[in-house]
């Protein structure tokens, strides 16, 4: 393996001997399978960049949104109670119930029936149809403001206990 350095950083690497191959002003050196573009080279010394404070608020942060992401897509597609039983709400569910509402055009069959999570017909009319549609957006509107404002705080944090403070 062979490792091209520019300022003292591995810029790129090669498994093929790159001597004649490159102009001669391209310094390559032989290195380890375990170096990387990025590490830093000095007196025949290969070594991993330390890590900064910038660099470990930013890798706490985009782990802390993504939990934030993750708890807020387990309580946005979690069954919702409605006409005295639950339905799905995930995505493919409000994807459905948006499509069957559009093409209803606001009247809907009078045999009309939607499944509820145990796949029972729960007869509604359409203004019980477009309850269930409400419920969920009411339902799902304030999660969604609540993770926005999580992830501006953890972008907004400083320090990385100020981004492990910010919680669901």
């Amino acid at each position: 393996m062979w490792a091209r350095i520019e300022n003292n950083i591995v810029s790129e690497l090669s498994a093929v001997d790159p001597t004649g191959k490159f102009h001669p002003s391209f310094m390559w050196v032989a290195c380890l399978p375990n170096t990387a573009v990025g590490d830093t080279y000095s007196v025949g010394t290969f070594s991993k960049p330390a890590i900064t404070l910038a660099q470990l608020l930013s890798d706490a942060q985009t782990v802390r949104i993504s939990f934030i992401e993750q708890q807020y897509e387990t309580l946005e597609h979690a069954d919702i109670a409605y006409m005295a039983t639950n339905f799905q709400a995930d995505d493919v569910s409000r994807k459905l119930i948006a499509e069957v509402l559009a093409a209803q055009s606001g009247v809907a069959p009078l045999d009309f029936a939607w499944y509820d999570k145990n796949n029972s017909p729960i007869a509604m009319t359409n203004t019980q149809f477009q309850g269930l549609a409400n419920a969920i957006y009411l339902r799902n509107r304030p999660l969604y403001i609540n993770k926005q404002a999580k992830k501006a705080a953890i972008r907004a944090a400083t320090t990385v206990a100020a981004v492990q403070a910010v919680v669901w």
